[in-house]
């Protein structure tokens, strides 16, 4: 019971903080990529400020690395007779 207690004391004891974050998409020939970066969010804004600019200063970008993981979507059929 004291795992519930804690975590309801977690839940209510949070306060929320305002992150920012840098989202990339790139429109080709059709197809919208959108790239995403392992960090997520940022807790400090000067920070991200300074991420924008260089990316809009640079105006190209190097892929460091490319992961790829199948996807598969299970679909279970249920007949009832």
């Amino acid at each position: 019971m004291g795992f519930v207690v804690d975590r309801w004391r977690r839940v209510d004891n949070f306060v929320p903080e305002p992150f920012w974050s840098i989202k990339l998409s790139v429109l080709r020939e059709a197809i919208d990529v959108k790239f995403t970066w392992k960090r997520g969010h940022l807790f400090d804004r000067l920070c991200c400020l300074c991420l924008y600019e260089m990316c809009l200063d640079k105006g190209l970008a190097r892929v460091a690395s490319v992961i790829s993981k199948p996807r598969n979507k299970w679909y279970i059929v249920v007949c009832l007779f």
